[in-house]
């Protein structure tokens, strides 16, 4: 077998080498591309995280009960009711819109 031979065949593995390479890159891109929206999402609640634990947050003291009045007390606490309410109604709203925007992916499942 000459030189040319060896040649060729050598330039063939690399070429195919290089071909399977690009190959391989380029379906490592489409992938990436697919997460990029989940990944905008992320960022754009990782920020929204971030400003919320940089708030500064107020504590007020408690106040014994015995120290206030009895309307002051039953105020105090129809608010606490009225603010458990709507906390619970917010949690409820929030499981909804999440359940509305649910993206099953059933692929998993697949073989």
């Amino acid at each position: 077998m000459g030189f040319w031979f060896w040649f060729f065949i050598y330039l063939g593995i690399a070429l195919a080498a290089l071909i399977i390479y690009a190959y391989v890159g380029f379906q490592l891109l489409n992938k990436l591309k697919s997460f990029e929206a989940p990944a905008a999402k992320l960022a754009e609640l990782a920020a929204k995280l971030e400003k919320t634990s940089k708030a500064e947050v107020t504590v007020e003291s408690p106040v014994a009960a015995m120290d206030q009045t009895e309307q002051a007390v039953s105020r105090r606490q129809k608010q606490i009711a009225k603010a458990r309410k709507a906390k619970k109604e917010a949690k409820e709203r929030r499981l909804v819109s999440r359940l509305k925007h649910l993206d099953i992916d059933e692929s998993r499942l697949r073989k």
